[in-house]
């Protein structure tokens, strides 16, 4: 059973290490040159921290006492699905908080997925622009289509960007 913990434990430390990489290397900052940065709200992070607090607490407590949690091999294995489920969805909020942005330039939109990976919008390419539930918008082109979400604050300040450059 020890051995299943230590390797728990080590996956669990390979993601939030790897979450931590992917946030120092790929996070955008703002250049001089965007008009603003579109992120989702800091709310996520708080999510994304208490996740992996879950985590920490479980993973504690196995090492602990184990013999708390692992009373059957049904709770060893629901011990084990929500460790997983913990890590995981607190590094995608962790990612999708920090990384995925948007870039509003001059001459379009600059979208970051939660990789980092870049895909270019040029506002003359921009076919439809539609609003959806939730303060989020559409934006389409022929090829790409975007959904913009974020803070209350910055999704103002989009329409009214959207709407000068309109």
């Amino acid at each position: 059973m020890k051995a299943v913990l230590y390797l728990i434990a080590f996956f669990a430390f390979a993601i939030v290490s790897a979450t931590f990489v992917v946030v120092g290397k790929r996070r955008y900052r703002k250049m001089a040159k965007d008009v603003y940065v579109l992120r989702e709200t800091l709310f996520t992070v708080v999510l994304g921290a208490a996740l992996w607090s879950e985590a920490a607490v479980l993973l504690y407590w196995s090492f602990a006492d184990g013999s708390r949690l692992f009373t059957s091999r049904n709770a060893v294995v629901n011990t084990v699905i929500f460790l997983l489920v913990s890590l995981l969805l607190g590094s995608f909020l962790m990612l999708y908080s920090l990384v995925k942005c948007y870039v509003f330039t001059q001459t379009g939109i600059n979208a970051f997925d939660i990789l980092g990976r870049k895909r270019q919008i040029l506002f003359q390419d921009i076919t439809k622009i539609t609003a959806l539930t939730g303060k989020r918008l559409s934006i389409e082109t022929r090829s790409v289509k975007i959904i913009l979400g974020g803070e209350r604050r910055q999704m103002n300040e989009t329409v009214k960007y959207l709407k000068k450059i309109a």
